[in-house]
């Protein structure tokens, strides 16, 4: 593999223990940043965020990939991802093969289609009108998508743009955290989708201008549209099987979103329409 998976395991390990050892403490979080010579604009963390680190993980496993699929040495598909995707599920958070097989049987029907859409609130009304988000979660949802809407209008992002947008994300946390009618339950998956959103923002606006691969601001509302699909499917797809199989459903959601949101991210980013 390309990209760094000790790295990502031992993430992965700390995030995992940490959830499930301190489930109402915040977890600190320390990010990676991207190569100075292509990035002007700095993720915004928030360790009030208790799974900020999906964010963060997603971000790295990005770093590594995507030079290699702007290059054309590795193809922006799901088979390119699935190494990795059992590999996280395996050997960071001890799930069977079986529960893999199934996360990824039902990931893939129910999801892959959605992604291709690279639209968020779509699925979020979808998912709404199936009953499978807590109440008043929708709303949360879809005004993390019309913040993101406003950030990636600009002509040109700035960090000025960026720091607006994400500091209205950190905003929009703190009143989940303050809602009581998120079922616990769906708590990851919402976290997920605003950790990523954060985090993804930063990656492909750096992306952009660093002007390689040329023209890409076009996409950029495609692109972490369908990151945002891959979260919030992701992590219900996880915790869905996690309790049908007598599995850990936080692991398994906190899994599930990254797996969701870095398969959606490389294969619209690395797309060339």
């Amino acid at each position: 593999m390309t990209y760094k998976l000790a790295f990502l395991s031992t993430a992965f390990l700390i995030l995992c223990a940490s959830c499930t050892k301190h489930a109402n403490e915040p977890l600190s979080t320390s990010v990676r940043p991207l190569e100075s010579s292509d990035s002007i604009i700095s993720p915004l963390s928030n360790p009030q965020n208790p799974y900020d680190s999906i964010g963060q993980v997603h971000n790295a496993v990005l770093a590594d990939v995507m030079p290699n699929v702007f290059s054309g040495a590795l193809a922006p598909s799901w088979t390119a991802e699935g190494n990795y995707g059992d590999s996280l599920l395996i050997n960071s958070f001890h799930f069977s093969s079986t529960f893999v097989g199934a996360f990824n049987t039902a990931f893939n029907t129910a999801y892959d289609s959605a992604i291709s859409t690279y639209d968020f609130p779509t699925l979020v009304d979808s998912l709404e009108n199936a009953g499978d988000l807590s109440l008043s979660m929708p709303t949360f949802l879809d005004s993390l998508y019309d913040y993101l809407t406003v950030a990636v209008a600009d002509s040109f992002p700035t960090p000025s743009v960026y720091n607006t947008f994400a500091n209205h994300v950190i905003e929009l946390e703190h009143k989940i955290k303050e809602n009581l009618m998120i079922q616990q339950s769906d708590s990851v998956s919402v976290y997920a989708c605003t950790s990523i959103a954060r985090y993804s923002t930063a990656y492909w606006m750096n992306i952009e201008n660093s002007g390689n691969p040329p023209g890409f601001l076009k996409k950029v509302i495609k692109v972490i549209s369908a990151d945002l699909n891959g979260a919030l499917g992701g992590a219900g797809t996880g915790a869905s099987i996690a309790t049908q199989t007598h599995n850990k459903p936080v692991g398994a959601a906190i899994a599930g979103g990254i797996i969701g949101g870095v398969h959606a991210s490389i294969n619209s980013g690395g797309k060339k329409n």
